[in-house]
C-alpha cells in the first residue's frame, strides 16, 4: 500500500499469548516523518517526533505527557493519558454547566452517560442537577448542568477520575515480521519496515512495467516491419490456407518472431491496411524512453527512495487533514483529594470523650438579640465539647495528645456530620489509645503567622519548639515533648517567639 496503514489506522488484536494495540496517527505527520527518515536513516526517535508528534485519534480529545509518548515510541510500549475536551460555562442566574465536546478514543458515549448517571445516583459525585445528550450527527455535545452550590472544577475533576472522560491508551506496537516472528517495534523500526516494504513494492512494480513495456516494444517493432512490407504481408496472409500456415510464412519471409506474427494476424485486414506509420513510430519512441526510465530506477536505489518520497508527498497533498487530538507536553495532574474537595470554611468539634465531627458553617445561623440558640451537639450523658474551632477543608490539623505526641490530619478527612450528631471516635483517625485525650488542636492556617509552639504540662514543664518541626508528621505520630512519669501535656499554643506568656494555675 502507498499509505503507511500500519500506523495510520492503528489496530487492536489479541492472539494466544500476545496482543497488539497500535494507536492511529495523522497522515500528514506520518508522511513528513517517513520522508525525513529516508533522508536521515540515522535519525533518533526524538528527531522523528519533530514530525510525528503523537497519536492522532479520530475522536479528537486531549493527550498528555510528551515524555511518556517519547518512551512509548522508543520502546514500543507505554500508556498515554487521554482526556475529553470539556469546558465550564456560566448560565444565567449564577448556575454553571460542563460541556463535553470531544471524547477519548474508543469511549462509548451511551456507556459514559450511563456511568455518570449511576455515580450521581450512588452519590459518589455531588453537584450534578441534570445530564443530557445534545449530540448531532458527527458532533459530540454532552451537557452536565450543575447545582447552584456546586463547585464546577471539583465536579469536573471527579468526572475525570471516576469516568472514561479520562482514560489511558496502552500502546503495544507488536507485529508479525516476515510472516513468522512476532516482535515489538519502536516507532523508527515500524517506519523502517514500511520503507523496506515500499522499496520491494516499487521494485516489483517497476520490473513488471518494464517487462510489459518491452513486450509492447517487441510487438511495435513487428508492426514497423509490417508497415514496410504491408502489401506483401497482406498477400502472404491471403494466400495461406489457415492461420497457422500464415504465421509460419510470416516468420520465414519477414524474419518476425512468433509473438510479432501472432500480433499481426490478430489484426483484421482493414486494420492492418490502415496502420499509421507515424503513430507506430511515436509509440515505439515513447516506449523506448519509458524503458530507459524504468531501467534507471532498477539500477539506482536512490531513484527508488526518490519515488517513495514523491508518492508520500502526493498522498499527503491528496488525503492529509489537520491534527484532531490536542497534545499537552506536561504530564496530566494526578488527582489529590484537594482536587476533589473545595477549599472552604468548616467547623471542627471534639468532645471530652474523644468524639470528633466536622460541620458546615451554615449549620449555625446568626441570631438576633434574645434568641434562644440552637442545639449544637447531643452528646452522651456527661460528655461536653472541649475543642471548637473554625478552619478550612484543605488545612492540616495538629492534634496534641496528653501523652505528649502530635498527630497530623487533613480537615477534609473528618466526615461532615449534622449539628446534633455525636461524631466518630478520634481513634478512627489517629493512632492513639483510648486512655489518651486530645489536649490541643491547632490548624496550620492559624499557624502561618507564627514561628514557634509553646507547650505546658500538668506538672509545669514548659517547652518552646519551631513550628517547622511539625510540617511533616508521620501517620503514627511524633513525640512533641518527653514527659516524666505521671505528667501529661495540657496546653499548646502558637507563639511569635518573643511573646509574654501568662500561666494561671
Amino acid at each position: 500500500a502507498k499509505l503507511p496503514n500500519f500506523l495510520l489506522n492503528g489496530t487492536m488484536g489479541i492472539a494466544v499469548g500476545m496482543a497488539t494495540n497500535i494507536p492511529p496517527h495523522n497522515l500528514g505527520e506520518l508522511c513528513d516523518g517517513i520522508r525525513y527518515l529516508v533522508d536521515h536513516p540515522q535519525s533518533s526517535v526524538e528527531e522523528l517526533m519533530q514530525f510525528i508528534k503523537a497519536p492522532d485519534f479520530p475522536t479528537g480529545g486531549i493527550i498528555f505527557d510528551r515524555e511518556e509518548i517519547k518512551r512509548a515510541y522508543a520502546t514500543g510500549k507505554g500508556g498515554i493519558v487521554m482526556r475529553a475536551k470539556a469546558g465550564i460555562a456560566e448560565k444565567e442566574g449564577g448556575y454553571f454547566r460542563i460541556i463535553v465536546q470531544e471524547l477519548p478514543y474508543q469511549v462509548n458515549k451511551a456507556s459514559l452517560l450511563e456511568k455518570i448517571a449511576s455515580l450521581v445516583k450512588e452519590k459518589r459525585i455531588d453537584g450534578i442537577k441534570d445530564l443530557r445528550d445534545e449530540s448531532s450527527k458527527g458532533e459530540i455535545r454532552i451537557i452536565i448542568d450543575l447545582k447552584k452550590d456546586a463547585y464546577p472544577k471539583k465536579v469536573l475533576n471527579q468526572l475525570f477520575k471516576l469516568t472514561q472522560l479520562q482514560d489511558v491508551f496502552h500502546i503495544n506496537i507488536l507485529a508479525i515480521i516476515g510472516g513468522i516472528q512476532p516482535q515489538v517495534l519502536t516507532l523508527k523500526m515500524a517506519l523502517e519496515y514500511y520503507i523496506e516494504h515500499r522499496k520491494l513494492v516499487i521494485k516489483r512494480r517497476t520490473e513488471f512495467e518494464l517487462r510489459r513495456t518491452k513486450e509492447r516494444v517487441h510487438i511495435l517493432k513487428g508492426f514497423k516491419i509490417a508497415l514496410t512490407y504491408l502489401d506483401e504481408i497482406i498477400k502472404t496472409i491471403k494466400r495461406s490456407r489457415d492461420r497457422e500456415v500464415a504465421k509460419v510464412n510470416l516468420i520465414k519471409k519477414f524474419c518476425l518472431t512468433e509473438v510479432q506474427a501472432q500480433a499481426i494476424l490478430e489484426m483484421r485486414l482493414h486494420q492492418l491496411a490502415n496502420l499509421e506509420r507515424l503513430k507506430i513510430l511515436d509509440e515505439l519512441k515513447e516506449k523506448q524512453r519509458i524503458i530507459k526510465k524504468l531501467e534507471k530506477i532498477l539500477d539506482s536505489p536512490k531513484e527508488i527512495l526518490k519515488i517513495i518520497k514523491e508518492e508520500l508527498e502526493e498522498s499527503k497533498n491528496k488525503f492529509a487533514d489537520v491534527r484532531r487530538t490536542q497534545i499537552i507536553s506536561s504530564p496530566v495532574d494526578k488527582f489529590t483529594p484537594e482536587d476533589l474537595v473545595p477549599d472552604e470554611p468548616t467547623i471542627i468539634t471534639i468532645t471530652r470523650d474523644g468524639y470528633i465531627k466536622r460541620l458546615l458553617p451554615e449549620a449555625f445561623r446568626t441570631q438576633i438579640r434574645g434568641g434562644k440558640g440552637v442545639i449544637g451537639l447531643a452528646p452522651k450523658e456527661g460528655d461536653v465539647v472541649e475543642h471548637f474551632f473554625t478552619t478550612t477543608t484543605h488545612s492540616n490539623l495538629l492534634f496534641f495528645s496528653t501523652s505528649g505526641k502530635v498527630f497530623q490530619l487533613k480537615a477534609y478527612d473528618v466526615p461532615v456530620a449534622s449539628r446534633t450528631a455525636k461524631g466518630q471516635a478520634i481513634q478512627n483517625f489517629l493512632q492513639i489509645s483510648s486512655q489518651e485525650k486530645i489536649s490541643a488542636v491547632l490548624s496550620f492556617t492559624e499557624l502561618k503567622d507564627f514561628e514557634h509552639l509553646v507547650m505546658v504540662t500538668k506538672k509545669g514543664l514548659i517547652k518552646k519548639v519551631a513550628i517547622r518541626d511539625f510540617e511533616n508528621v508521620r501517620r503514627s505520630g511524633l513525640i512533641a515533648i518527653k514527659l516524666r512519669e505521671g505528667d501529661e501535656l495540657r496546653w499548646a499554643k502558637a507563639s511569635g517567639g518573643k511573646d509574654e506568656i501568662i500561666l494561671i494555675t
